[in-house]
């Protein structure tokens, strides 16, 4: 174990959560490792604090006003991701139809400078 993945799941280690061959793996990098052997210690500190801690009751109707004001940015998100896209569709739109007048517009000058050299060609064997 390196201490990038000592890292990945120091959380999980220090609330005791993980499998026990992960946690031997950890146990190990720990003892060997001053800077992961810190990193755990903070991480198992703070969960002691948290556990510690006081519990605070949510005032009445918290989750209620929280739950108003997701339902209220889910809809702006939807609304706004819809102009996107609409926009998006008449942009391509835009560029569609200015590539067909380019398209039709180099068919008929190509097509022009093409067949005239061969109608000389012709008029002068005529001729």
């Amino acid at each position: 174990m390196d201490c990038r993945e000592f890292d990945r799941w120091v959380a999980e280690y220090a609330e005791g959560a993980l499998d026990p061959e992960l946690a031997a793996r950890m146990e190990n990098h720990r003892a060997g490792c001053p800077a992961c052997a810190e990193l755990a210690a903070l991480s198992e500190r703070v969960l002691l604090a948290l556990d510690e801690a006081p519990t605070v009751k949510a005032p009445a109707g918290f989750s209620n006003r929280v739950l108003a004001a997701v339902a209220v940015e889910e809809k702006r998100l939807a609304a706004e991701q819809a102009a996107y896209f609409r926009m998006l569709k008449r942009s391509l739109t835009a560029l569609l139809i200015l590539a067909g007048f380019c398209g039709t517009s180099l068919y008929f000058w190509i097509g022009k400078a093409v067949s005239q050299p061969i109608e000389n060609a012709a008029a002068s064997l005529e001729g």
